[in-house]
C-alpha cells in the first residue's frame, strides 16, 4: 500500500499525495485504488496495469478528474503540430465551471516517450466560449469533447448566444493542415447584431435585417480554404434593401450558399439563391470581413410577374404594379 507517494516527469506535470494498492505479479503489476493530485487536480486512476514484455515493461493507464474547461481546452486547441488554422482553435476563450475529464495512456514504460497520451474525453458543463466572429458569447455549454493526438469530436455541444439557441457536431482532425471532417452548426440569431458590419459596408443601399434568423451550415475541408454549405432562414425576420426589395415579417424567406472561406479574411459564394416565393434571385459574389464587411457580387432573378407577388413583398417601393420584370442586383 502506497501512501503520500509522488511521481514526477520530464515533460509532464508532477502527481503528488499519491494513494495507492499496488498488486506484484509475475507478469504484471497492477494498480488499483489510486489517487493522488495531477498538476493541482485531484485524479483518480481507475486502470493501471503495467506488463512485463520481452520487449521491455508495457503500460496502461487510465486516470479522472474534475478539471476546469479552460484548462482542457488550453490542451485540446494545441494537440498536433502547429499548422495553418490552429491559431483560429487558440483564439476561443473557454471559462465558467469545471467538467469530468478521462484521459488514456500507454508505451514502454522506457521508451524516450514513456507512457504517451491516447486519447481523452470530457463533460462540458454550463461553460462559455468566446469565439471570435460570434456576435456575443456562447453560454450555459452542454456537450462532450472526445480528443486524440489526431483529432477532436465535438458530440452535442449545445449552448446559446444572446438567448438564441446554438449547437455544434463533428470532427476536426489536427494531422498537416488543421481540418474540419465536417463540423455542422446550426444557430439562431438577431439579423441586426449579423449584418451589422455588412450594414456598415453597403450602407448607401440601406440594408436592413432586423428579427429572428436561425441558420444550418457543414464546414469541410481545411481551415485556410474551408467549403461552406448551409442556409439562413430568415421567415420572422424583416428585410429591406433599399427602395429595391423589402420583404415583411411573416413572408417566407431562405438564403441558401455555396462557398469557400479564404484564410479567414473573405467567403467566395459560388452559388447564392434567395428565395421568397415566388421571387428567386440566384448568383455568386465575394465577401469580405474586416471592420468594415465589403460586397462585390451579382444576383439575378429572371422573368418576374409583378401580379403574382404576394402582399408582403414590396418591389421597388410598388412602383410597378403590374408586367413582366428582371431584377439585377
Amino acid at each position: 500500500r502506497v501512501k503520500n507517494g509522488f511521481l514526477h516527469g520530464v515533460d509532464w506535470p508532477n502527481t503528488d499525495h499519491i494513494q495507492a494498492t499496488v498488486v506484484v505479479e509475475p507478469d504484471r503489476i497492477h494498480v488499483t485504488e489510486a489517487h493522488g493530485v495531477y498538476d493541482g487536480i485531484s485524479v483518480d486512476v481507475t486502470k493501471g496495469v503495467f506488463l512485463f514484455k520481452e520487449s521491455g515493461p508495457w503500460g496502461d493507464v487510465d486516470i479522472q478528474g474534475n478539471v476546469p474547461a479552460e484548462k482542457v481546452w488550453d490542451f485540446v486547441s494545441h494537440l498536433g503540430e502547429s499548422s495553418p488554422g490552429t491559431d483560429i482553435l487558440q483564439a476561443w476563450n473557454i471559462s465558467q465551471d469545471s467538467g469530468m475529464l478521462r484521459l488514456q495512456f500507454a508505451g514502454y514504460v522506457f521508451d524516450e516517450e514513456g507512457l504517451a497520451f491516447q486519447k481523452g474525453d470530457y463533460e462540458l458543463q454550463n461553460v462559455v466560449f468566446t469565439i471570435p466572429g460570434l456576435p456575443r458569447p456562447l453560454t450555459n455549454v452542454h456537450g462532450q469533447i472526445l480528443f486524440s493526438p489526431d483529432s477532436t469530436k465535438l458530440e452535442g455541444l449545445q449552448g446559446d448566444v444572446g438567448g438564441y439557441p446554438m449547437t455544434v457536431a463533428g470532427t476536426i482532425i489536427h494531422q498537416d493542415a488543421l481540418r474540419f471532417e465536417p463540423l455542422h452548426v446550426t444557430a439562431g440569431f438577431d439579423g441586426k447584431n449579423v449584418f451589422a458590419g455588412l450594414q456598415q459596408g453597403i450602407s448607401e443601399l440601406d440594408f436592413q435585417v432586423t428579427g429572428p434568423l436561425y441558420m444550418s451550415v457543414t464546414m469541410r475541408g481545411p481551415m485556410n480554404r474551408l467549403k461552406l454549405k448551409g442556409q439562413i432562414d430568415g421567415e420572422n425576420a424583416l428585410f429591406s434593401l433599399s427602395s429595391v426589395l423589402q420583404k415583411a415579417v411573416g413572408q417566407g424567406g431562405v438564403l441558401e450558399f455555396d462557398g469557400h472561406v479564404y484564410d479567414g479574411k473573405a467567403v467566395k459564394f459560388e452559388r447564392i439563391e434567395l428565395a421568397i416565393l415566388p421571387l428567386r434571385l440566384r448568383g455568386q459574389g465575394l465577401l469580405r470581413f474586416g471592420p468594415t464587411w465589403s460586397w462585390e457580387g451579382r444576383l439575378d432573378s429572371g422573368p418576374l410577374y409583378i401580379g403574382l407577388l404576394p402582399p408582403q413583398i414590396r418591389l421597388l417601393g410598388d412602383a410597378i404594379q403590374s408586367g413582366i420584370l428582371e431584377v439585377q442586383l
